[in-house]
C-alpha cells in the first residue's frame, strides 16, 4: 500500500483536532506550576485518605483528605471524572507529586461568589452558628463566616437570639470584607422585601365585599389588626368591629383570635387594606321589627352625657334617651342620675330608620298608659300634624 493510500485511508495518521489535542497536552505538561497557583482538576482516583487528579502536568496531583472535605462531606461524595477549583499548596519536584487544595481554592471562590451575591441582590442560605454579643456568627456553605447584627436578625426585636442558632437562614449580603474573610449580612432585609412582594400580591387581588379568614394580631384604641396572610395584615376599624357601640377592640375581640371579615376598601397606593368584621351581620336596621310604644327590659347604658345617654335596646340598635325623658324632674345633667354600664327599662318614643335613630324614655316606664289613656307627647305631636294635615286638605285654597 502506497503512502498516498495509507493517508486516504487514514491510516498511520492522526486526525488535525487530535494532533491540535495532543499538542496542547505535551505543552501543558511543560508548563510551569507554582506554589499558590489556581488550576482545574479532574479526579482520576479515590481513596481512604487522598485524591488523585489530573492537572495537566506531567507530575501527580494529590489533594489530601483533609484538604478535600468539609464538614458532613465524605470520600464516597467524589468520584473519577468530577472536575474541581484547586489551588497548589506545594510543587514536590523530588517526588514528582504536586500537592493540591480544594479549600484553599474555596477561599478564594467563595469571598467572590459572596461579592456577586451582594452584587446582584440575591439572597444567601446562612446557618447560624451561635449567638454573640450584637447579633449572630453564621456560615455560608460552611466555608465563610460572617455576621449578622441583631438590628437585622429579623423584622422585629428578637429579646433571645440564641433562640435562632442551628437554623439556617435566608439573608441579604450587605458588606463584604475579603481582606479580612469577614461578611455582614441582614435577614430583616429579604424578610421586609417578602412581605412586600405579599403585600403588593394580596392588594392586586383584593375586592371590596371579599370574605376572607384571618388571626387578630394586634389590638388598638382605634380598632384590631387581622393578619390574612403571612406577614399581610388589615385594620377593621372600631366602628366596623360591631353594630352595637363599645370602647375598645378587647371587648369582642382577643389577639390569636380567629376571625371572618369582609374587605371593605383597598388603597394599593398608601399600602392599606380596610376590613369590617359588623358586615358579615347585616345591618339590624334594615331588618328592624320594633315599634313605637314597645316597652325593652335590660337595655344596657353604653355612654352618658349631660344632655342624655345612648342605649342599647336590641343588638346592633342603639337608641339616645333625652334627658328630659329621664325622669319628670327637671334634670341638670343626665350623668347625675346615669351610670355607663347601668342597665334599664325604656319605652321607644320615636324610630327614624333612614336616619337610623331611635328615642326612647325612661320617664314614661313609670307612667305606663292604661287603655284608652292618653298617648305621649311624642304621639300627640304626630296626630297633630295628621290632624292638621286633614284639616289642609278640607279646605279649598
Amino acid at each position: 500500500m502506497t503512502e498516498k493510500e495509507m493517508q486516504d485511508n487514514n491510516i498511520g495518521a492522526r486526525p488535525e483536532e487530535s494532533m491540535e489535542d495532543f499538542s496542547a497536552l505535551l505543552e501543558a505538561s511543560f508548563r510551569k506550576i507554582r506554589n499558590g497557583d489556581m488550576v482545574t482538576g479532574t479526579l482520576l482516583s479515590v481513596s481512604e485518605d487522598w485524591a488523585m487528579a489530573d492537572i495537566g502536568s506531567y507530575m501527580d496531583g494529590v489533594i489530601p483528605k483533609e484538604e478535600l472535605l468539609y464538614d458532613g462531606e465524605s470520600m464516597e461524595d467524589f468520584q473519577p471524572g468530577m472536575q474541581l477549583q484547586l489551588r497548589v499548596r506545594k510543587v514536590d519536584t523530588r517526588e514528582g507529586q504536586i500537592y493540591l487544595s480544594r479549600k484553599e481554592a474555596d477561599k478564594e471562590a467563595v469571598w467572590d461568589e459572596l461579592e456577586r451575591l451582594r452584587e446582584e441582590e440575591t439572597p444567601a442560605e446562612l446557618k447560624v452558628l451561635r449567638a454573640v454579643n450584637g447579633g449572630l456568627r453564621v456560615t455560608w456553605r460552611g466555608r465563610a463566616q460572617g455576621f449578622v447584627p441583631a438590628s437585622q436578625a429579623a423584622d422585629h426585636y428578637l429579646e433571645d437570639l440564641s433562640s435562632l442558632e442551628g437554623q439556617t437562614l435566608s439573608c441579604a449580603i450587605l458588606e463584604v470584607r475579603k481582606d479580612k474573610a469577614d461578611f455582614t449580612a441582614s435577614r430583616r432585609r429579604v424578610l421586609e422585601k417578602e412581605k412586600q412582594a405579599a403585600r403588593d400580591r394580596v392588594l392586586a387581588s383584593l375586592k371590596p365585599g371579599t370574605r376572607i379568614c384571618g388571626k387578630v394580631v394586634r389590638l388598638a384604641d382605634f380598632g384590631a389588626f387581622v393578619e390574612i396572610e403571612p406577614g399581610v395584615d388589615g385594620l377593621v376599624h372600631i366602628r366596623d368591629l360591631s353594630w352595637s357601640r363599645i370602647k375598645h377592640p378587647s371587648e369582642l375581640l382577643r389577639i390569636g383570635d380567629l376571625v371572618e371579615v369582609t374587605v371593605r376598601e383597598v388603597d394599593a397606593e398608601r399600602q392599606r387594606i380596610s376590613l369590617s368584621l359588623k358586615d358579615l351581620k347585616g345591618d339590624p336596621w334594615e331588618s328592624l321589627t320594633l315599634a313605637v310604644g314597645e316597652y325593652r327590659e335590660g337595655c344596657r347604658i353604653n355612654h352618658v352625657i349631660p344632655g342624655g345617654a345612648f342605649v342599647t335596646v336590641a343588638e346592633g340598635i342603639e337608641g339616645f334617651l333625652p334627658v328630659s325623658e329621664i325622669s319628670d324632674k327637671k334634670l341638670r345633667s343626665a350623668e347625675d342620675v346615669l351610670q355607663e354600664g347601668q342597665e334599664v327599662t325604656v319605652r321607644i318614643v320615636k324610630i327614624d330608620p333612614a336616619a337610623r335613630r331611635m328615642t326612647v324614655s325612661l320617664r314614661e316606664v313609670s307612667q305606663e298608659p292604661e287603655e284608652g289613656a292618653m298617648p305621649s307627647r311624642y304621639e300627640e305631636k304626630e296626630e297633630a300634624t295628621t290632624g292638621l294635615g286633614s284639616l289642609l286638605e278640607g279646605l279649598d285654597l
